[in-house]
């Protein structure tokens, strides 16, 4: 080592930190060349000018430090300089090996020189070398315990981020969870597939839409559900550029293999690998509203026939009125000139009203049945109305000395209701009972609630209708009487229709007919009812 070797040696003790003074730059340059030529400089990745500056400090503060008669650890001038000088530096700051190299080379030139500027017996040797040891002790304690701190600090903020990290872990995993969950009880059919459109996911209500449980789909391509030319339409919808598309109209195959149609939403899912994409597909059984659709369809093309039906019957009604009235004009003639009406006359022209009167009752009935898209729908207390009902026609009964059994249950029921056209029907289904019913005959009326309809029966204890009859009983111009247009029940089923209800007829010979009417609750007023009962209750 040239630069060491150029180093004076002194025969005699003198001060130490003249000695630094004056040889400061031999000693940076030294350690320069120890620093730069050991196996260490690969790592140390700082420029020798720097590192040079820096070497001059220690030297200098070694100066100070040994400068001062009783110094204290905290005062130490090398200690303090180098951990500022290292802070200063952006490069430094952050390179332990630097820092300790540096120091290790300067240490190593100290030591090498104090070997050689004194005699290794004497007393200022040891006690100088003894001092520079603690000098240079301390200033890597001090150095270890800032790295020290560092890392302390490093790993309290890498567990505080590992604590935050497990949280939002844990949060994710509840996120998940729920989703999942969702996802699995979804009222929807919620179908996940891979890129190749095979199905990886299949949630409960897609089973039950389909009759697919899960082993019967997974790893089958998805398209294979739909139906005809739904399939050609989903594979064409799902090759587009689209990432979400929304309210598709197909027709999907259940394993009976029946189909219904259904609304499919469709989204693609782009992962972060090119050219990796899932797909996420729902769908949704849509089989009433197509109905419903189809319904509103056939009503409003019937709403217009049945406003043409009217229009047409109000033209033939004239007529009639005409024909009647000359009819009885030709009477009035006959008699004023011949003084009498020939029989034969009089009962052609009495078999002319006859028709007439006929013909006027049927078309009254064709209006009615032509205004029944029209009903005044409104909240009614079905039980109550019935009690009053029944108070009226059992008035009209008694004349004909007929008992009518009412029984109903404490609780009232309310429907949605046109109630003038109810008790319509009503009063029809009771004269066709009370017409079958000799004297003393008997008639019952129940009303009850089975689950959420309402039902009122009627039950006559007549000779009953033969099965043959029974199935035509609601048919138009079908009449079990004797003198009847036979428009009364089908008139009467209809607006039971229009007001979401039923009608069934049970008949045995012998025993007597049963006419059973349903109708829904109105759930808003049920409802209602229940929250006074529990707040009577309360109180």
């Amino acid at each position: 080592m040239q630069a060491k070797e150029s180093i004076e040696l002194v025969e005699k003790p003198v001060i130490l930190r003249e000695l630094l003074k004056t040889q400061r730059p031999a000693l940076v340059n030294a350690a320069l060349e120890t620093l730069f030529t050991s196996s260490w400089s690969s790592k140390i990745e700082i420029e020798e000018i720097v590192c040079s500056k820096i070497l001059n400090g220690i030297f200098k503060n070694i100066e100070k430090d040994l400068a001062q008669d009783r110094p204290k650890k905290q005062d130490f001038h090398l200690t303090r300089y180098y951990l500022r000088a290292f802070q200063r530096d952006k490069d430094l700051r952050q390179n332990f090996y630097a820092q300790l190299s540096i120091l290790g080379a300067a240490r190593i030139v100290a030591n090498h020189y104090f070997s050689h500027a004194f005699p290794r017996s004497s007393e200022d040797f040891q006690s100088q070398f003894a001092r520079v040891q603690r000098i240079f002790d301390l200033a890597i304690i001090h150095l270890s315990s800032w790295w020290g701190n560092i890392y302390q600090a490093l790993r309290q903020k890498d567990q505080q981020l590992i604590d935050e990290l497990k949280l939002v872990k844990n949060d994710l995993q509840k996120q998940l969870n729920v989703t999942y969950q969702m996802v699995k009880e979804s009222p929807v059919g919620a179908v996940d597939c891979d890129s190749q459109l095979q199905v990886v996911h299949w949630n409960r209500m897609a089973a039950r839409l389909t009759g697919f449980n899960p082993p019967d789909i997974l790893r089958k391509e998805i398209s294979d559900i739909f139906y005809g030319k739904s399939r050609e339409i989903f594979q064409k919808k799902i090759r587009s550029n689209r990432e979400w598309i929304s309210n598709l109209q197909l027709n999907i195959i259940q394993k009976s293999r029946e189909y219904f149609p259904a609304s499919v939403s469709i989204s693609k899912i782009k992962k972060p690998s090119p050219g990796n994409i899932s797909y996420v597909i729902s769908f949704q059984d849509i089989s009433d509203q197509v109905k419903f659709s189809s319904q509103i369809q056939t009503i409003d093309k019937l709403t217009a026939i049945s406003r043409l039906t009217s229009a047409m019957m109000h033209d033939i009604r004239n007529p009639l009125n005409t024909i009647g009235l000359s009819a009885d004009i030709l009477k009035d003639l006959l008699e004023k000139e011949i003084g009498a009406v020939p029989p034969s006359i009089e009962a052609l022209a009495d078999k002319i009203q006859g028709q007439i009167h006929q013909l006027t009752q049927n078309l009254n009935h064709y209006l009615m049945y032509t205004h029944l898209t029209e009903l005044s729908m409104e909240a009614v207390n079905l039980s109550q109305n019935l009690d009053t009902f029944i108070q009226d026609v059992r008035y009209e009964a008694a004349i004909k000395k007929i008992s009518i059994e009412y029984q109903r249950s404490r609780r009232d029921y309310r429907i949605l209701a046109d109630w003038l056209q109810l008790k319509r029907v009503f009063m029809n289904l009771v004269r066709n009972g009370m017409d079958v019913l000799p004297e003393g005959g008997k008639m019952k009326v129940r009303i009850f609630r089975r689950r959420n309809r309402v039902l009122v029966a009627f039950t006559d204890y007549g000779p009953g209708i033969d099965a043959s009859r029974l199935q035509k009983i609601f048919d138009p111009f079908f009449t079990t009487k004797e003198s009847g247009e036979g428009l009364g029940l089908f008139i009467a089923r209809e607006i039971i229709k229009a007001h979401r209800g039923r009608i069934t007829c049970t008949s045995k010979l012998g025993l007597g007919t049963t006419f059973s009417t349903s109708f829904p609750v109105y759930e808003k007023f049920q409802h209602k009812e229940k929250e006074d009962a529990i707040g009577t209750h309360h109180r």
